[in-house]
């Protein structure tokens, strides 16, 4: 059970208004016995700072944009993966009817944009890069079962690093699948 007591002046300083609860201090917590008591502020140097309400100063990359208005240019090894997919989706564009499918149109065209802009950031390796080329060339043949697994062995093992773009792979391969296109 939290405690809660007035601070000397010092104490209370630091916390900023003088009231301070065993709840959001792992010293008092200590003190009083609330042993077990959970700490949001592990990673703040002082409770009730904005550090803790963004994650103590970690940095995050900047969001890929999902459109397809500015494609960045990529190497000649991966041109027929950009042409390929920017092909389905608009493949897809055209032959999709009523609102779910053209809102999945939609979902898939953002991925192959977001997925095309990463590659040509430098932050998709080498194999996931292969593993979707060989999931183009699946589509291509129509062979939607071998295309739907190279996409599920990706969300398997690259969903943490990739889920941006994966998501949208999926209904890709679904809808390709789906309209036998």
């Amino acid at each position: 059970m939290a405690r809660f007591r007035f601070l000397p002046l010092n104490v209370a300083s630091k916390y900023g208004d003088g009231f301070v609860t065993s709840a959001s201090n792992p010293q008092l917590a200590e003190q009083y016995g609330n042993v077990g008591t959970s700490n949001p502020y592990s990673n703040a140097n002082r409770p009730g700072t904005a550090a803790a309400a963004v994650g103590g100063g970690q940095t995050k990359k900047a969001p890929v944009s999902g459109t397809l208005d500015s494609m960045p240019t990529l190497s000649n090894e991966y041109l027929p993966l950009q042409s390929g997919l920017l092909a389905i989706v608009e493949q897809l564009n055209a032959a999709s009817v009523g609102g779910m499918e053209k809102k999945q149109a939609m979902e898939s065209q953002k991925a192959v944009a977001v997925f095309i802009k990463t590659l040509a950031r430098g932050e998709i390796d080498s194999d996931v890069a292969s593993q979707l080329t060989s999931m183009l060339s699946y589509l291509q043949n129509r062979d939607y079962g071998s295309s739907s697994a190279v996409v599920t062995r990706l969300i398997s093992n690259e969903w943490k690093d990739h889920k941006d773009w994966l998501k949208g792979m999926k209904i890709l391969v679904q809808m390709v699948s789906k309209k036998q296109l």
